[in-house]
């Protein structure tokens, strides 16, 4: 039996910090951070990355490939922002802190080697900087961290960010801050680590036809024209994994979504504010009493979602979102073939929204779950007749 081939490793190549020499007065005053972002000090980084092809001309024999990287690297320098270089909560002043991270390093691998197993490779995750870093170690890591990985005939920039970077900062009214914890002596007395166990990382293709129907079908069930389509979507994937996980019909289950806080507070924020502004949503319910009444029983619960109070291990949490325009950057290199996240964020149940690359309504979830549930879910009858198999 031939062995398999051994694992490659991404070689770095180089490592430098990018900041603006000089910040006015205005740029360099102390932002401090409100409950939204006090609440994700145990978060780890954003870890969101997008793979570009290398132009046709780049492959053709005698081109001078390098001369071609280091000029789009060195654009790409010039766009980092100065403004994503230290902890709001550090204690030395912003002149001190080394800048934004910019790193590259190249792997002798082909997209098709990313693009055409069924799992995402565990090799993506090399593609990211600050890894299982949370967000309080931003007193020590740069905020911001981008890495451009040369691959055979592509590129992949990969950006791992705190949730602590800002352009403003939202506070209650008469209440500027700072918020003051009574532990910060100690970190560890309000901080957690999470390492994820083995998963299976699968992305599924709802196209906009799919997703119409399913939200039609959830309001006539419901008799009512007010579930979404994200609530439709959200009630389809909590049943099939639920169902994949062959729990108990006595087992209480739930259901997560972080829901986008800018225009729900009194005044609302700028749909484009640059910071944390999500309520956290939880609806529960029996494993028999979801499996049992139908999508619109699971619809019309997720409509009526409140906050979350406790974390339930038998859950599906939905996080990001189709609306962001995760496909908009181009970076000279037209638009990207695909989008891909790094280990941070990843346990059994979670699920990430992203637009389709095309666009038009279609989503694609990114599903995290254990391998024997994860085949169980493929082969899920509810499931495979919305979701676009590949």
């Amino acid at each position: 039996m031939t062995p398999p081939p051994p694992t490659q490793s991404v070689r770095f190549i180089s490592n430098c910090f990018v900041k603006t020499p000089t910040l006015s007065p205005h740029q360099n005053r102390p932002l401090h951070l409100p409950p939204f972002d006090l609440a994700m000090l145990s978060f780890h980084y954003i870890q969101k990355g997008l793979l570009f092809p290398l132009p046709p001309h780049c492959l053709h024999p005698g081109f001078d490939r390098p001369s071609f990287i280091h000029s789009f690297l060195e654009k790409l320098k010039r766009f980092l922002s100065p403004t994503s270089t230290r902890s709001p909560a550090a204690s030395q002043p912003s002149t001190s802190s080394p800048g934004a991270r910019f790193i590259h390093a190249a792997l002798n691998l082909h997209m098709a080697d990313i693009l055409s197993p069924v799992y995402v490779p565990t090799i993506i995750q090399s593609f990211f900087d600050h890894d299982r870093a949370i967000h309080h170690d931003g007193h020590v890591l740069s905020l911001l961290s981008v890495q451009v990985t040369e691959l055979t005939n592509g590129v992949f920039i990969g950006l791992s960010m705190s949730h602590a970077i800002v352009l403003t900062r939202w506070f209650p009214e008469n209440h500027p801050g700072p918020v003051s914890l009574p532990y910060t002596d100690d970190p560890l007395s309000f901080l957690a680590r999470y390492e994820a166990p083995e998963l299976g990382e699968h992305a599924f293709h709802f196209s906009a036809d799919a997703i119409v129907g399913l939200k039609a079908e959830a309001n006539r069930q419901c008799s009512t024209t007010k579930i979404s389509s994200f609530q439709s979507l959200t009630a389809l994937v909590w049943r099939c994994i639920t169902r994949a996980c062959c729990f108990p019909p006595g087992q209480a289950t739930s259901c997560q979504m972080g829901v986008d806080n800018r225009a729900r507070l009194d005044s609302p924020l700028p749909l484009e504010y640059f910071g944390n502004s999500v309520v956290p949503l939880r609806v529960a319910a029996m494993v028999g009493e979801l499996l049992g009444s139908g999508l619109k029983w699971a619809a019309r619960l997720l409509h009526t979602a409140s906050g979350i109070k406790t974390f339930n291990p038998y859950s599906v949490m939905m996080g990001s979102s189709p609306r962001f325009n995760m496909h908009g950057n181009k970076f000279g290199l037209g638009k990207a073939v695909a989008l891909q996240s790094g280990y941070a964020h990843k346990f059994d149940g979670k699920v990430s929204t992203y637009p389709d690359r095309e666009g038009g309504g279609s989503i694609d979830l990114e599903i995290c779950l254990p391998l024997a549930t994860m085949a169980a879910l493929e082969a899920d009858a509810e499931f495979v007749a919305v979701v676009t198999i590949s």
